[in-house]
């Protein structure tokens, strides 16, 4: 009976980049695990972590043929995504971020969600994300983030103004196919490496929100937070500029073209 019910959805590859989470990595798998929707693999990233976190993953492993635990040696949360999605078997990803977590109906509802908007509109998504509820260190729910489209008109707005694309990692599904396209995440944007990888998946396909909390976003006390905001608002202006950048040069291509 289950087969049947979820026999039109795709299967995903959840990617999740790990470097010294052993703090929380087991909470975030156990999320996973108790998804309603069971059809998915499961890519833990480690890069490098010098704590307990990956052999957690390990004993996870054991229980369930659907998790596996990757290398990368390569620093940074850009590359170790990029590592995962490279390896991940699926034309859906789901990314997770090793501190944060699931409803356990948030694959079923988003995919539903995917299907339903794309049979209705005749679009192609290329990236979506959900809502969220702020988390304390502890799991206290202090907060809820709405942020992103969530209707095909204000993409279509943003999209023809040269605005940026927001989603919410740990609730992002995107299609490999555009993400292999558009050359994945860059490193070179720290802190805005998502950003700039969904305004530019938002030139091949709908960037859109489900509007419902379906994960849980850990805030943590970083004590330089005031220069990751700094660099995050350097690297949004990039963002900007790249946006007129690719539009100007497509006009001179255009132009070329017909001479």
């Amino acid at each position: 009976m289950e087969s049947e019910y979820f026999s039109e959805y795709p299967q995903v590859s959840v990617v999740i980049p790990l470097y010294n989470g052993e703090r929380f990595i087991e909470e975030t798998l156990e999320s996973v695990l108790c998804q309603t929707y069971p059809h998915y693999e499961v890519l833990v990233v480690d890069n490098r972590s010098t704590d307990n976190g990956p052999n957690l993953v390990r004993d996870f492993i054991k229980k369930d043929d659907r998790f596996k635990l990757l290398q990368e040696e390569i620093l940074g949360v850009a590359h170790a995504r990029n590592y995962g999605i490279c390896n991940a078997r699926n034309e859906w990803i789901a990314i997770l971020d090793h501190d944060d977590i699931w409803m356990p109906d948030k694959l079923e509802l988003h995919l539903k969600f995917i299907l339903n908007f794309e049979r209705e509109t005749g679009r192609k998504i290329s990236a979506t994300g959900t809502y969220g509820i702020y988390i304390g260190e502890i799991g206290v729910e202090v907060g809820v983030l709405e942020t992103g489209c969530d209707t095909i008109e204000s993409y279509e707005w943003k999209y023809k103004q040269g605005k940026i694309f927001y989603l919410l990692n740990s609730s992002v599904m995107m299609r490999k196919s555009v993400f292999l396209d558009v050359g994945g995440y860059n490193g070179n944007y720290s802190v805005a490496e998502d950003v700039e990888i969904y305004t530019r998946m938002a030139e091949k396909g709908v960037i859109i929100n489900y509007p419902r909390h379906l994960f849980k976003y850990r805030v943590h006390d970083h004590s330089d937070s005031t220069i990751r905001f700094y660099i995050q608002q350097i690297n949004t202006l990039r963002i900007l500029y790249n946006i007129q950048m690719r539009r100007k040069n497509a006009v001179l291509f255009a132009v070329f073209q017909r001479r």
